[in-house]
């Protein structure tokens, strides 16, 4: 049996499966969530120093605000069937 060889779509043909954009959107999404866990790690080694335990529990509180808007984003995406 032999394979025919495997042919390359004419760009003007190919589908993107998700835009640019969106892609993203969820892209960052991911960077910051896993972000919070190094926030958590990084108050946790900051015990006994209130001045950097005050600032990476404002980093992290910043970066849930972050995650919200980005959430909402997205959601705005799907909505339009950008997705």
């Amino acid at each position: 049996m032999q394979l025919s060889p495997v042919k390359e779509m004419p760009q003007d043909q190919r589908k993107q499966v998700i835009a640019s954009h969106d892609s993203d959107l969820v892209a960052d999404l991911n960077f910051r969530i896993r972000a919070l866990s190094n926030y958590t790690e990084y108050m946790h080694n900051a015990q006994g120093h209130k001045k950097l335990q005050d600032f990476w529990t404002t980093i992290r509180n910043q970066e849930e605000k972050n995650i919200t808007s980005l959430k909402a984003l997205i959601s705005e995406e799907v909505s339009k069937n950008c997705f």
